[in-house]
């Protein structure tokens, strides 16, 4: 019994390691209804997205996609979790908002040839 020990404890620790580094990250939750609004300035064709205080993750990388044209633009939130993007549009554009924090998964670089 006594040479069986060791072994059931480094099998019984590396099985925690293991399903440690395995668990899933939870999602970030979206943020609360009218956390995220979107203005349009007429005089220059663009929409002012804006999140409020804590609609996101403070300092996340904040995308503003608009379905429509195609186009985006990445801003970055402030320590409570603001922000404020502007990104061409129109009255009734689709404009998609998402956030990037430290626990995504890093992206992938290529580069132009």
């Amino acid at each position: 019994m006594s040479k069986l020990f060791p072994f059931t404890v480094l099998a019984a620790l590396g099985a925690g390691m293991i399903a440690g580094c395995n668990t899933p990250t939870l999602p970030l939750p979206p943020p609360s209804e009218g956390a995220i609004v979107a203005q349009l300035d007429l005089p220059s064709g663009e929409a002012r997205v804006i999140g409020k205080s804590q609609a996101v993750e403070a300092y996340a990388l904040v995308t503003c996609f608009n379905n429509r044209t195609g186009g985006g633009v990445v801003g970055l939130a402030n320590g409570n979790g603001g922000f404020e993007i502007r990104v061409a549009a129109q009255q009734g554009d689709v404009i998609e908002v998402w956030q990037r924090v430290h626990n995504d998964p890093p992206s992938v670089v290529v580069s132009v040839e």
